[in-house]
């Protein structure tokens, strides 16, 4: 089946490596209609140094989850630890979510490789920092 617009949003591109993405790009080519648009965000280089880097811990009701994040060689690991309040008893949970760094450079070439061409791209300010944390490409397959 095809499509006329494939999205990817909230990190889906940060979290594909750069050995993976060029084939996540093909497979996305194929899976458009003629000119058909492909429409994804990204996080700048800022939104990983700046914004994500840190620690964070919050606390709800019968909940408490703490947020560590390093980046470093262009990857952000971000570790999770849940505590849930089960009676007297805390169940404890964790996870790491890795997300890579992936320049406008890098994209551009790997996009263009896929047969797409880029109709623009907007860098916004997720939250309120000083500098743009995102990007949005939008990109078209090339007839």
């Amino acid at each position: 089946e095809t499509f006329e617009c494939i999205t990817a949003t909230f990190d889906v591109i940060n979290c594909i490596s750069k050995k993976e993405i060029k084939n996540f790009f093909e497979h996305t080519f194929k899976s458009l209609k003629k000119d058909g648009y492909f429409i994804f965000d990204v996080n700048t280089l800022y939104g990983f140094e700046d914004v994500a880097q840190g620690s964070l811990s919050i606390e709800v009701d019968d909940k408490f989850i703490a947020i560590d994040a390093l980046y470093e060689n262009e990857t952000l690991e971000t570790k999770f630890t849940v505590f849930t309040k089960d009676n007297d008893l805390y169940k404890k949970e964790n996870g790491i979510v890795k997300q890579f760094y992936h320049s406008r450079d890098f994209l551009t070439k790997q996009l263009q490789n896929s047969r797409f061409e880029i109709e623009t791209v907007f860098e916004f300010k997720l939250h309120d920092v000083e500098e743009p944390d995102k990007k949005i490409f939008i990109c078209k397959a090339k007839s």
